[in-house]
C-alpha cells in the first residue's frame, strides 16, 4: 500500500493516511492508521469504516482529525463523502455536518472557529467547480 499522508501527533504517535488495506500484518486498518512512536500500530486506535483512500489528514487543536481524500459515506454515514471529522479514538465525529461534496479531495487545512479549507476536484454545482473551497461546520 501507499502512504499519502503522515502526521505526528504532540504524543510522539503519527496519524497516517492512504491506500492500504492493512499494517503490520493488520488487516484492521483500511486507509488510516494510527502508530505508535516505535512504528508499531497503535491498538487503541479503531479506525472508522472507509470504502477507498485517505489523501490528506489535518490535525485539530481540540485533539480530533479531519481527512479528505477519495472515500464515500465514512463510518457509514451518507453526508460524509470525501471529508470527515473524526475523534481522537478513530470514530466518526457525528455532529461534523460538512457541506456535500461530489469529488475528491486531495487537501485538508484547518483554518479557526470551526472553519476548514478543503482542496481537490469540488464540483459546487451543475455549472461551477473549484479546485478550493472553505467548508464549515455548525459544531
Amino acid at each position: 500500500g501507499i502512504v499519502y499522508d503522515a502526521k505526528p501527533l504532540a504524543d510522539g504517535k503519527y496519524l497516517i493516511g492512504g491506500a492500504f488495506t492493512n499494517v503490520g500484518g493488520d488487516d484492521n486498518t483500511n486507509y488510516l492508521a494510527r502508530l505508535n512512536s516505535d512504528g508499531t500500530r497503535d491498538v487503541s486506535f479503531s479506525p472508522l469504516s472507509l470504502s477507498s483512500h485517505v489523501e490528506s489528514i489535518a490535525v485539530l487543536s481540540d485533539g480530533k482529525y479531519l481527512i479528505g481524500g477519495r472515500f464515500l459515506n465514512a463510518g457509514g454515514d451518507d453526508g460524509t463523502d470525501f471529508v470527515a471529522r473524526i475523534n481522537s479514538d478513530g470514530s466518526r465525529d457525528t455532529s461534523f455536518r460538512p457541506l456535500s461534496l461530489s469529488n475528491r479531495v486531495y487537501s485538508v487545512a484547518a483554518l479557526s472557529a470551526g472553519q476548514y479549507l478543503v482542496g481537490g476536484e469540488l464540483q459546487i454545482d451543475a455549472s461551477r467547480s473549484a479546485a478550493a473551497s472553505r467548508v464549515g461546520t455548525s459544531s
